[in-house]
């Protein structure tokens, strides 16, 4: 697994959105206009895969600084991205892979997380949000702002993180 860690020096209140299997072109023309409403007020933007498109990851960078992982469709223009990666944002250590499944389920993550001190893990693939918290650990699916499956149950959502010293909170947003 190629595993990149990185180190961001901010202080002050942070706020994050995670989406995850966006699919823009091959599934979905572009987000909906209130998920870009999010992105201009975001720090940061944590994709968990299933992007299929270089030119559509370049139009995610003119809103925010952006993280992402590959995710299992995604083409080989996009082959350079890592498939599991930690940012540090302050005193919160964030991990990000497109499939908790390649980590072994949700329990193995669990485990990871605790072995290398990740507080917060971001995950896609399943295209349905799921907010999951046991000992202090938060296992956080977005869902998919485009494609959400079933699409006649489940809503296009994406997640929404504030990081306030080493205070996560986590929440899903709907988009209509």
């Amino acid at each position: 697994m190629d595993w990149q860690t990185i180190r961001e020096e901010i202080e002050g209140d942070i706020k994050i959105v995670a989406i995850s299997d966006t699919h823009i072109p091959d599934r979905a023309e572009g987000l909906p206009e209130q998920c870009m409403t999010y992105l201009r007020d975001a720090d940061f933007i944590f994709h968990a895969g299933d992007i299929t498109s270089l030119r559509f990851l370049e139009s995610l960078r003119e809103y925010s600084k952006v993280y992402a992982v590959r995710g299992n469709i995604d083409p080989t223009e996009l082959s350079e991205l890592p498939k599991f990666i930690t940012v540090s944002i302050g005193s919160v250590k964030i991990g990000m892979v497109h499939r908790i499944s390649s980590l072994g389920g949700k329990q193995y993550a669990l485990n990871l997380m605790e072995r290398n001190d990740i507080d917060l893990l971001i995950y896609g693939h399943t295209h349905r949000p799921s907010i999951y918290r046991k000992k202090g650990f938060v296992l956080l699916n977005p869902g998919s702002p485009t494609t959400p499956i079933p699409p006649f149950i489940i809503k296009p959502s994406i997640a929404i993180v504030t990081i306030r010293s080493r205070e996560i909170a986590v929440r899903i947003v709907k988009l209509s």
